[in-house]
């Protein structure tokens, strides 16, 4: 296997194997993850493609692994220098995704709406959550007004 993808994998915590043999999740290097929400995957070219679905960067997971961009694509590959290829995420991951986000505003708006007061790292949870989704539904073509 890959030496760099070695690296990742080891410094990953519950770390579990998906069905597809080149795919992996795990706790997030970049923030203080309690559950899985970091996926990892070897795609059939030789590049490593991270992503965390609470919302770290890829800059940011890159710093925590101690990597550049660079270590993410095969060496002497055709594909370094240019621009990294977006990975496209399955519906399900999508729905995934979406549906934690929506369960943070409504938790959020629960309590607003039972006069609790919320903490400035809870409003600015809130204002992420809306921003994803909405980010979210124009990927997706989708309108919101």
């Amino acid at each position: 296997m890959n030496q760099i993808l070695d690296q990742i994998l080891n410094k990953i915590s519950k770390l579990k194997k998906s069905t597809n043999s080149n795919q992996w999740t795990g706790c997030c290097p970049a923030h203080k993850d309690k559950n899985p929400s970091f996926s990892i995957k070897l795609t059939d070219d030789g590049r490593i493609l991270l992503h965390c679905f609470t919302g770290c960067t890829l800059s940011e997971i890159l710093n925590s692994l101690g990597l550049e961009m660079s270590d993410l694509y095969p060496k002497n590959s055709d594909l370094l220098g240019k621009k990294p290829i977006k990975n496209i995420l399955s519906p399900r991951d999508i729905l995934n995704v979406i549906s934690n986000e929506i369960l943070k505003v409504l938790l959020i708006a629960h309590d607003m709406n039972q006069s609790k007061s919320i903490s400035q790292d809870s409003y600015s949870s809130l204002e992420k959550s809306v921003s994803r989704i909405l980010n979210a539904i124009d990927i997706g073509g989708l309108t919101h007004e």
